[in-house]
């Protein structure tokens, strides 16, 4: 298993789309556009994300964040934007997860957030359970509202 840090558009266009096609059968995200697929990587490194792909005869997951201040508390907070793994991928997860924890320690932050979105998966109690062994806490709930 290898943990790469993509910093090119190209890199990251192909990890994240072979990544969301090999997990397509396990997600139902709301309004899905499959023509949008490809510019997700290259968008995430136009905003600044920092992106991290796991290697293991493939793609097989991607974590992606960004670190920032906390809105309401002005604490430096990594956010983690997209966290997708294969089923049965618990080593890939947490190595991707450390990745990401280790770069934000590295840059001084005091809070690593992640989200989910509610029925996107076959399993939400799958990733609750994912999100407690990686030591994450529910603290917030969000919204949404179609326009």
């Amino acid at each position: 298993m290898d943990i790469r840090e993509l910093t090119t558009e190209d890199e990251a266009k192909e990890a994240v789309t072979l990544v969301i096609a090999a997990h397509a059968c396990q997600f139902a995200w709301p309004d899905q556009n499959p023509d949008h697929i490809p510019s997700i990587g290259p968008e995430l490194i136009r905003r600044g994300a920092r992106i991290f792909a796991g290697w293991a005869d493939g793609w097989r997951g991607i974590m992606a964040g960004m670190i920032a201040s906390d809105l309401h508390s002005g604490v430096l907070t990594g956010f983690g934007l997209m966290f997708i793994v294969l089923p049965g991928s618990g080593a890939m997860a947490d190595a991707l997860f450390s990745r990401f924890e280790l770069e934000c320690r590295k840059a001084g932050c005091k809070r690593l957030t992640l989200g989910m979105l509610l029925g996107a998966t076959k399993s939400d109690d799958n990733v609750r359970k994912l999100y407690s062994w990686l030591g994450l806490e529910p603290v917030s709930e969000s919204y949404s509202k179609k326009l």
